[in-house]
């Protein structure tokens, strides 16, 4: 019985995992309409968490080394943090930077409460009191790390920071992938090489990006007196 309900709670977990992978691909920008996407992951993380604990629980007779106890235990307590973290994030309040990003993605409602803002000229949402923006404020999107969709990089609240992430996850899946080509492991090496490949080219945006920014910051080159 055991095995049989931890296999369904594996499926019902990789197929939520599945379905929140594919929303995350055509996600938008909008921290709003995000928020369902915390919802899938606190569920799937609990399931996860959930069908490990059974079987820890019910193999801890057959489980004589600590060292397996202390690993699944460890996976057990990672997965249930996860999910936690991420019911947390699709209950609570949003934040500046957020509603800026609702706002951007959605002008015609308010950026904190989603109150319609058609035919407002106060400035002001009359539902929460939210400032509204005078001009389209600069917001990093989310989504800028989507380079099939748009290849240039709009804007980057702090590219040096953007490049050293990409940089790790290129560096970490690279590992995975010699990892894999080491073990014989083709899923693994298929897995690792797809997100190898798509934090490379990520790389190389955020490069191409800064180099696009320091043109626009250096003054223009002075002209020679023979030149003029």
């Amino acid at each position: 019985m055991v095995p049989l309900f931890f296999t369904t709670v594996l499926l019902v977990a990789f197929a939520l995992g599945f379905i929140l992978f594919a929303r995350m691909l055509k996600r938008k920008d909008s921290p709003r309409q995000n928020r369902w996407l915390h919802v899938w992951g606190s569920l799937t993380g609990g399931l996860l968490a959930a069908g490990m604990a059974v079987e820890l629980w019910n193999r801890r007779s057959s489980l004589t080394a600590g060292t397996q106890w202390i690993v699944q235990a460890t996976c057990v307590v990672l997965l249930a943090g996860c999910a936690l973290y991420q019911a947390y994030l699709a209950r609570r309040r949003t934040t500046p930077r957020e509603a800026l990003l609702n706002y951007v993605t959605d002008s015609s409602v308010c950026g904190q409460c989603g109150y319609n803002l058609t035919g407002n000229v106060s400035g002001i949402c009359p539902e929460c009191g939210w400032a509204i923006p005078a001009r389209p404020p600069l917001v990093e999107r989310r989504g800028w790390v989507r380079w099939w969709e748009q290849w240039d990089i709009q804007y980057l609240e702090n590219w040096k920071k953007s490049l050293a992430s990409m940089a790790l996850l290129t560096f970490s899946f690279g590992g995975l992938f010699v990892f894999g080509a080491y073990k014989g492991v083709p899923a693994v090496m298929v897995l690792a090489g797809l997100l190898l490949l798509n934090f490379t080219i990520n790389v190389i945006r955020v490069i191409a990006y800064a180099r696009r920014l320091r043109g626009q910051a250096s003054p223009p080159a002075q002209s020679s007196p023979e030149q003029r």
